[in-house]
């Protein structure tokens, strides 16, 4: 049996930044070193099939679909299939900044939500983005009352609307209605 300390080593970004609970597994996401896959007894790493240029994670979610998501540190948005009984994480797709229309507003993610409409809503360094059921994002800026700044939480309450963290304080919008209507109010 392993320490942790001999599976994710601290000279090369063992920092733990998520814990996730899914489908009986505990995942942690590391700074420099993956996915783990945590149980009583060891620490197994979980391996992906885009050959290691995934290695930082911020966050996970998985939707009412039963679609697995990850929040990466420079990789963009990740969607895989669901990890519980495997040990590799099978890649379905990744989506990208590119500074293009379109697409997401920065490659690196720290929260992903759903709201009660099935909307995936993302957070990165760069803002709040929306993926529309043709898989592009909608982006909102300033003038719609987002803090273009990095948004590092995002909670959905018991009455659909979405809590956020962000260096300029607590944000709160309910998400319905057409994307460019929201109303954005920062505590």
């Amino acid at each position: 049996r392993r320490k942790t300390s001999e599976v994710i080593d601290p000279r090369t970004g063992g920092t733990i930044l998520a814990l996730y609970h899914h489908n009986g597994s505990l995942f942690a996401a590391t700074a420099g070193q993956g996915v783990f896959r945590i149980s009583t007894a060891s620490l197994e790493p979980v391996r992906m099939e885009d050959r290691g240029q995934l290695r930082s994670v911020n966050c996970f979610f998985s939707d009412r679909s039963g679609n697995f998501w990850m929040g990466t540190y420079d990789g963009g948005l990740v969607l895989a299939d669901d990890p519980a009984t495997d040990t590799i994480f099978r890649i379905r797709r990744i989506f990208r900044s590119d500074g293009k229309p379109g697409r997401m507003p920065s490659n690196v993610v720290f929260a992903v939500n759903q709201s009660l409409d099935g909307t995936i809503w993302v957070a990165t360094s760069s803002g709040l983005a929306a993926l529309k059921s043709d898989s592009t994002f909608f982006s909102f800026s300033a003038d719609q009352g987002v803090p273009e700044v990095p948004i590092y939480a995002m909670l959905r309450d018991s009455t659909g609307e979405f809590w956020m963290t962000c260096g300029r304080g607590l944000v709160r919008f309910r998400p319905e209605g057409p994307l460019d209507g929201i109303s954005f109010r920062t505590y």
